[in-house]
């Protein structure tokens, strides 16, 4: 088979607010897992000599842009712009399709369950080009999650690209058995990349207790502050991102936090800053009713922190010991209370899941599974990744 070259080797499909700054690693305000590992995977194929494109919103500026002399921008569709009422005909989908034709990609990429997913898979058949969807969530692959994150008419063109992908790419088994149930697609299982692990740290140091995400129901930020009020002898930092998706729920952690002496609220760290809050902290609290696999995992046990989670993804808290698995209040106020008292345990699971992300989660380990994979998607249609014209 005679083999085609395209300008970019895969594009990303990320029209989110602050990516181009997420991306610089910047001042861009901490993101959604989805967003944080997009940025870091297409850096990192980037420096392998993989030609890299993003389908960004667009701005006032160039429709094209280049980032860092490797990696293109491409301008898709403005947020607000076009007929209001008839936005997604008159500005999304032309913004789209055109954006898509620009970045002429080999490979497209889209990460988390949305609409634009089965028109960026429509649009990767008609061209013969590759497909590749990342699950980003446990709800992406759930009927009843889907039916919570998106309207009709977006769960109907979601599970038309589910079903044209070319490889569908999973974070845990439990996503992949969940996937063969109810999308009866296999999926590859693909390590999420932790972007820092420091040569040197002191494991099981630290000394609060963070809890890092957004102002969403799902995350049940109340109840880290319900946990802070029940260990009035540990000192707690909160780290509240994305207030306008929920500001209702935002403003009242903010009101209630205002009241709890041994909480500190941070709100809209930039990403680049949080590194030294989990350099800090001695315990990583999650209190979500689901996730997919967290990057807030990975920053933790990077530096040798343990976890304590209402979520226990592929069961690594309890069968690898990298933390402790809770179901509610109680419990996480038990698992905080021991831990606090016992930096020689901490230390243990700390080694322990520096272990499994120096490894598994390696850049190298993670940046070589994409390769092959977007390398075999893309031979599937007689298309080259690496060289020609770009």
């Amino acid at each position: 088979m005679s083999m085609r070259h395209t300008t970019s080797d895969i594009c990303f499909l990320a029209p989110v607010p602050f990516f181009q700054q997420l991306l610089a690693d910047s001042q861009g305000i901490c993101s959604g897992g989805a967003e944080v590992q997009m940025a870091m995977i297409g850096r990192g194929l980037a420096e392998r000599g993989i030609r890299v494109s993003y389908l960004v919103y667009r701005t006032g500026g160039p429709r094209i842009q280049m980032f860092n002399g490797r990696m293109k921008l491409v301008g898709a569709y403005r947020p607000r712009g076009g007929v209001s009422g008839l936005r997604y005909v008159s500005e999304t989908l032309p913004g789209m399709l055109s954006g898509l034709h620009l970045a002429d990609a080999a490979v497209y990429y889209a990460r988390g369950a949305s609409g634009l997913a089965g028109l960026v898979a429509a649009y990767a058949r008609a061209r013969r080009r590759a497909f590749v969807f990342a699950v980003s969530s446990d709800r992406d692959v759930s009927p009843r999650g889907l039916r919570q994150l998106l309207k009709l008419h977006d769960r109907v063109l979601f599970g038309a690209g589910m079903r044209r992908a070319d490889a569908i790419l999973v974070q845990t088994d439990d996503q992949r058995a969940r996937l063969r149930q109810h999308f009866h697609r296999d999926g590859l299982l693909m390590p999420s990349l932790c972007h820092r692990f420091p040569a040197q740290v002191e494991a099981g140091g630290g000394h609060t207790v963070l809890w890092a995400g957004r102002a969403r129901g799902m995350k049940r930020p109340l109840m880290f502050l319900d946990l802070a009020r029940s260990c009035p002898g540990v000192q707690f930092v909160m780290a509240l991102s994305d207030r306008k998706t929920d500001p209702v729920l935002a403003d009242r952690v903010i009101n209630e936090a205002k009241h709890i002496s041994n909480l500190k609220l941070l709100i809209d760290v930039p990403y680049r800053e949080m590194s030294g809050h989990f350099d800090d902290a001695a315990v990583l609290v999650n209190t979500s009713e689901y996730e997919g696999f967290p990057n807030t995992f990975l920053e933790a046990w990077a530096v040798g922190r343990p976890v304590v989670a209402t979520v226990n993804p592929d069961g690594l808290l309890t069968r690898n010991r990298l933390g402790l698995h809770v179901h509610d209040l109680e419990g996480s106020t038990h698992a905080v209370t021991e831990l606090m008292a016992s930096p020689e345990r901490r230390r243990e699971i700390g080694l322990r899941a520096r272990e499994l992300v120096g490894g598994r989660h390696s850049r190298e380990a993670v940046l070589n599974a994409y390769i092959e994979v977007i390398t075999q998607a893309a031979q599937g249609y007689g298309l080259r990744i690496g060289g020609g014209d770009g």
